[in-house]
């Protein structure tokens, strides 16, 4: 009597709970990124920062774009924000741009009517930091994501 009531709680509690430890977590085998850029010693608001796998057959990098604080959290195309990158070995690439210059008044109004709006120049955008950053092959900054521990990097680049 005793052995089937242990034998029903083990069926009721355990069996689902090492089920959900079996198959809870990360499906794809992705680690959470956090990152921290700083320009010049300060923290830098909307520098998009890319992982580019080192070894191309590696499959995913990951990315995001940094806060007023300058982090941001790593994410993937598998998942929603956030969701980290695979291990490995990375090279590393920092972008920020912003258009060359505003539209005119003109321009604005042209732009409302669907039938005019291709008659404005699209304004070519300028990187606001040095293009050195702005490839993974020249940036000269790398990263490794570990399986285990946490990956939280610190990037400081400099407007020189």
């Amino acid at each position: 009597m005793m052995n089937r009531h242990i034998i029903k709680m083990v069926t009721v509690f355990a069996l689902p709970l090492a089920f959900c430890l079996a198959g809870c977590g990360n499906p794809h085998g992705l680690r959470p990124v956090d990152v921290t850029v700083l320009l010049d010693g300060q923290p830098a608001e909307g520098i998009s920062v890319t992982f580019v796998p080192e070894d191309s057959a590696a499959g995913l990098g990951g990315g995001g774009v940094t806060d007023a604080k300058g982090k941001c959290s790593v994410t993937t195309t598998l998942g929603t924000g956030g969701d980290g990158t695979k291990a490995g070995k990375y090279l590393m690439k920092f972008v920020k741009t912003a258009p060359q210059r505003e539209y005119t008044p003109k321009e604005l109004e042209l732009l409302k009517d669907e039938a005019t709006a291709e008659k404005v120049p699209k304004i070519p955008l300028v990187n606001l930091i040095p293009e050195r950053y702005g490839s993974p092959k020249t940036s000269g900054i790398t990263a490794e994501i570990k399986d285990h521990g946490s990956n939280t990097f610190v990037f400081e680049l400099s407007s020189k």
